[in-house]
């Protein structure tokens, strides 16, 4: 099977940290949001309140997309452009082991959890 050809790398959820919000507001840039003293405060978390509020995201998939469901511990040590590398390979579960490496090498200062799904 040859490689995935990648072509664009797209957030479609986003994090639901006092952080974001900031973000979101434009009162932080990015900059300064790796450097907020309450970066890691949470504004929505399963199991804090009786029914969670989920977000819900729908598009069509094609052929050869590649969906990355991962923890901010990932996201926190990689950068989008190791994303979009990692996710140029073929094998999801190589993907996965190979991000997770990264940020274990990294310094993994969280949890990390990845999933890859790709559309064949």
């Amino acid at each position: 099977m040859p490689a995935a050809k990648f072509s664009a790398l797209r957030q479609l959820t986003r994090d639901h940290y006092e952080t974001q919000d900031l973000l979101d507001r434009g009162v932080l840039d990015p900059a300064e949001a790796k450097l907020w003293p309450r970066r890691g405060v949470l504004t929505r978390a399963l199991g804090a309140m009786e029914a969670p509020e989920l977000d819900l995201v729908s598009d069509r998939w094609a052929p050869g997309d590649a969906f990355l469901l991962c923890s901010d511990g990932l996201t926190g040590h990689c950068e989008d452009s190791d994303i979009a590398a990692a996710l140029a390979g073929d094998d999801p579960q190589a993907v996965c082991d190979g991000l997770i490496a990264l940020t274990l090498q990294r310094g993994a200062t969280d949890n990390v959890t990845a999933i890859v799904l790709r559309c064949g």
